[in-house]
């Protein structure tokens, strides 16, 4: 919520620096995707059940979501003459992908910059549990960290950093998603002591100088802004380790989580580009007013239904047929 708030009100006069801590939402994304992923492949016996498995999760809603995007961008540079799609049936396809990043084309939607680095942090997850390197995941990431910091140094003044980095956006972001597996080592006691610890002060030491290269949160705080709200994320999530926040689950918070991820996709053209200038300038209505009274419902409406057609039925439909096709022995003539 604190993401579409924040993307509500962005340029918008007056109001553009109340919901700015927003932008930091996908931080705390990135951490929970650390958390979840790691937890997934204690539970699962190969990479192809994995990515069964995620392709299954993430895939349906996502390309709902998309068709949604394109059809309503479509529509509304028919009737207007704005905001044109350049190849528009190329731009569809490759966004369809999740890696329109590396293919040359733009993101339908501004959030879609996220799904290329989630499932870059899949690749390379589903590679170390390949390898069956998991067991050494905590010198993994803290190598990784510690390179990642240095790195941090030198990456506006070196250009062949620069560009890889460029071309591996997930570097800019790593330290939260070894975080969130610190996390679920916490929460399962599977690992304990002061490694973790050192682990959690490396990962949050190391994403903090990279901050000033991320390209976006950077943009609208401070670095000492983004220090507390990190350390904000960081306890909250230790203190949801040792079972301190179930004070927070209610049928109103439960229901915001499961319609997260299709909110996430959809909310930001047909609030910020549609409906919200519409109803401002057509009914004279305030920011407040379209964006609680109009935007929010619709955005709430549509991922709603997303989430019921994509992620329940459609990724049921999805699992069910490749379970059967991919993972399952076939029986001998």
């Amino acid at each position: 919520m604190a993401v579409v708030l924040f993307h509500f009100t962005l340029h918008r006069e007056g109001y553009d620096h109340i919901f700015r801590f927003g932008t930091t939402g996908v931080d705390l994304f990135f951490i929970i995707s650390g958390f979840v992923i790691f937890m997934s492949l204690q539970k699962i016996s190969s990479v192809k059940e994995f990515i069964v498995n995620r392709f299954c999760r993430l895939f349906p809603a996502y390309w709902m979501g998309v068709l949604f995007s394109f059809a309503i961008i479509s529509i509304h540079f028919h009737y207007s003459a704005k905001y044109p799609i350049l190849e528009p049936v190329q731009t569809l396809f490759a966004n369809l992908t999740m890696f329109q990043y590396y293919l040359g084309y733009a993101d339908l939607e501004g959030p879609y910059w996220t799904m290329n680095i989630e499932m870059l942090f899949y690749i390379v997850m589903a590679i170390l549990f390949g390898m069956r390197q998991l067991k050494n995941i905590l010198w993994i990431g803290g190598v990784a960290c510690i390179m990642l910091g240095i790195a941090a140094l030198y990456v506006d003044q070196i250009g062949w950093l620069k560009e890889i980095f460029m071309k591996v956006p997930l570097l800019y972001h790593f330290p939260l998603f070894f975080a969130g597996i610190i996390f679920y080592s916490m929460y399962s006691g599977e690992n304990s002591g002061g490694k973790l610890f050192f682990g959690l002060a490396l990962a949050f030491t190391t994403q903090m100088a990279l901050f000033p290269h991320t390209w976006r949160a950077c943009k609208h705080m401070s670095q000492i802004e983004y220090f507390f709200v990190l350390t904000i994320f960081f306890v909250a999530f230790y203190a949801f380790t040792r079972g301190k926040l179930q004070f927070i689950c209610n049928r109103i918070t439960l229901f915001l989580g499961k319609i997260s991820y299709p909110l996430y996709l959809t909310h930001q053209y047909l609030s910020i580009n549609l409906l919200i200038p519409y109803f401002m300038w057509k009914h004279n209505l305030t920011l407040p007013q379209a964006a609680l009274g109009v935007a929010l419902p619709a955005s709430l409406i549509v991922a709603t239904f997303i989430h019921y057609v994509g992620e329940k039925s459609l990724s049921s439909w999805f699992k069910q047929k490749l379970t059967s096709a991919l993972l399952k022995p076939h029986k001998a003539n």
